[in-house]
């Protein structure tokens, strides 16, 4: 059943002109989720993709780490299979974006490797983005993000909501705290 905000999605018999629901739904493991945004990463947000569990320190790995096309920033990006499984991971990837600055000669690394040394030479720390991926979030989470609105944090967070219908996929920002256009519609103007 979709929930009260959500679209409702009809499958068309156009033999019989009849609809069918299809009902949202989660995947099945966080790393389903993740796999699917990183094989896709620049046809979804315009972004090159780097590593995958990028280890940051010996106790702390981002699920994906990427770069944005456009404006040569880190991303960050944190995945949840659903609202249940959603434990601060805004508050993680905060986290995981200061680590990332202290540790700026090793990203640059890895870009010159995976990108170019230009692109290395060119980053934009103070547009770094946090992106949250999740099935739903919570009031908390929405809070979390919108706190930050008003401070100068030099970091841009996204809460993004998927839904999964049969073989489709839809993403939407439900939260975020900058004025700039989102990374969905920066790519799909």
């Amino acid at each position: 059943m979709a929930e009260m905000n959500d679209p409702i999605l009809f499958k068309i018999n156009q033999k019989k002109m009849k609809l069918k629901q299809i009902n949202a739904s989660s995947v099945e493991l966080e790393k389903d989720i993740q796999t699917l945004v990183e094989n896709n990463l620049e046809e979804i947000f315009g972004i090159s993709f780097l590593a995958s569990e990028y280890r940051i320190d010996n106790n702390n790995r981002i699920d994906t780490l990427g770069i944005d096309i456009d404006y040569g920033a880190p991303v960050i990006i944190e995945y949840k299979r659903n609202r249940s499984g959603y434990k601060n991971a805004v508050n993680q990837g905060l986290l995981y974006i200061d680590l990332l600055k202290e540790h700026k000669e090793e990203f640059k690394k890895l870009v010159t490797n995976e990108l170019s040394k230009d692109d290395a030479e060119n980053i934009e720390w103070d547009n770094a983005t946090l992106l949250c991926i999740a099935y739903d979030f919570n009031k908390f989470d929405k809070n979390a993000v919108e706190r930050t609105k008003d401070r100068d944090d030099e970091c841009f967070i996204e809460l993004i909501k998927y839904k999964k219908y049969s073989d489709m996929i839809s993403f939407e920002v439900v939260s975020k705290n900058h004025q700039s256009e989102n990374t969905l519609q920066k790519k799909h103007e």
